[in-house]
């Protein structure tokens, strides 16, 4: 896939905390999607599509953030919180 020069790697990487190898899959391919709608005027009605136009396809950090709000990490859909079973009367020194 190629990227413009705007994207950083590394960033994504921070971003993405949480997203499982399937997530980071549809987070490109969701940018991809992007990176073609946005020169879907200059092709729609052609029969042809110019070697020009696809050799500017590159996908920029702006098709990654559009991307971010559509795919959500799945690793951290579910959150479980375990409430320990400590009672008041088990705290030592209450009476004092």
């Amino acid at each position: 896939m190629p990227l413009a020069k705007d994207v950083d790697l590394d960033e994504l990487a921070n971003i993405t905390h949480g997203y499982t190898g399937a997530d980071l899959s549809a987070l490109v391919r969701e940018a991809a999607m992007a990176t073609l709608r946005s020169i879907l005027p200059k092709i729609i009605d052609k029969q042809h599509i110019p070697a020009e136009v696809l050799n500017e396809l590159q996908v920029t950090k702006e098709h990654f953030m559009e991307a971010l709000r559509n795919i959500q990490p799945s690793a951290l859909r579910e959150v479980f919180v375990e409430r320990p079973n400590v009672h008041w009367s088990d705290i030592g020194g209450l009476d004092r």
